[in-house]
């Protein structure tokens, strides 16, 4: 849709560690059982941390990394489906806990599940290329902690706490427009739900999953390399969600991709929903692992069902 510059990047994980060791204590299960099935060894729960205290974090390191101060950000969009609170918005919490001074901010949350990053990064493009706003702070942050069953060794070994932000603005200079997909289906047979008690705690068919993953990723890269004209070999980077290595090696051999193309971090810090992919984002450009001015594609697929893939240069 529009060209846009990814002006900062950051991340913060939950402050407490857990390997799969200590998952036993939940649940029967075995480092060799997870490791095996996941790819995961260890994830990050927020025992001492909010959600919002979380993103804070993630915010600070983006806005460090960027020109911008604080007081120039004019939207804030948080992709999350565990809040704090259903009301104020974790976006409305996030700017008072940041300070923002701004007369005019946008400020919302997106509940997409483990997509919801992906759609949150197509409504800023259309945001800041309709001139609704200059400088957008997107924010993928959970706290899936607070919604797992610990005695559902299915679910409780794969998700992990922690949040990822980028700052995104106009880019006057690129002549590479950023391409979006997204689709969804309902989910009529409860593969990927949360309960509908007050526990809220996910629900999930993992086979069924497992397949639907597979086939929406590799869907949603085709549907956005058509949309921008070019082969999938032709982009530098993929950052998916981080769900499982399982998924992603069967996405990469199935449409013929180099593995070494994706950029992976599910082995330590697990699935944090629609965290995952600004984490993986910003754990990658700290470490220099993609180089500047590459075609990167964000894809996920999360609840909904939903699915959908962003291309962009980061």
């Amino acid at each position: 849709m529009g060209k846009l510059l990814v002006q900062g990047y950051g991340h913060c994980l939950g402050d407490k560690v857990y390997t799969n060791e200590d998952m036993k204590q939940f649940v029967e299960t075995s480092d060799e059982w997870i490791l095996s099935r996941t790819g995961i060894k260890q994830r990050h729960f927020a025992e001492s941390m909010t959600n919002v205290m979380m993103a804070t974090e993630a915010v600070t390191m983006a806005l460090s990394k960027s020109i911008l101060s604080k007081d120039m950000i004019d939207g804030i969009i948080v992709a999350t489906m565990t809040p704090d609170t259903a009301m104020p918005s974790m976006a409305h919490q996030l700017k008072a806990a940041l300070n923002i001074q701004n007369d005019k901010l946008l400020a919302f949350d997106i509940n997409t599940a483990c997509s919801g990053f992906i759609v949150s990064l197509q409504v800023a493009d259309a945001l800041i290329t309709t001139g609704q706003c200059k400088h957008i702070c997107v924010v993928g942050s959970e706290k899936m902690s607070s919604i797992l069953d610990f005695n559902d060794r299915g679910t409780c070994v794969l998700f992990g706490d922690g949040a990822g932000a980028v700052i995104v603005s106009q880019d006057d200079t690129s002549e590479f427009d950023w391409v979006h997909f997204s689709n969804s289906e309902s989910d009529t047979q409860q593969v990927l739900v949360t309960d509908s008690t007050q526990n809220h705690k996910i629900l999930m068919q993992g086979q069924a999953v497992f397949r639907f993953a597979i086939k929406a990723m590799s869907d949603a890269i085709e549907q956005v390399c058509k949309e921008a004209n070019i082969t999938p070999d032709a982009i530098d980077y993929f950052i998916p969600h981080q769900a499982n290595v399982r998924i992603l090696d069967h996405v990469a051999s199935k449409m013929n991709l180099d593995k070494s193309k994706f950029i992976t971090n599910v082995d330590h810090v697990g699935n944090t929903s629609a965290a995952s992919i600004p984490i993986a984002l910003s754990e990658a450009m700290e470490h220099q692992r993609i180089k500047p001015n590459s075609i990167v594609c964000f894809v996920g697929f999360g609840g909904g069902l939903s699915w959908g893939a962003t291309l962009g240069k980061v």
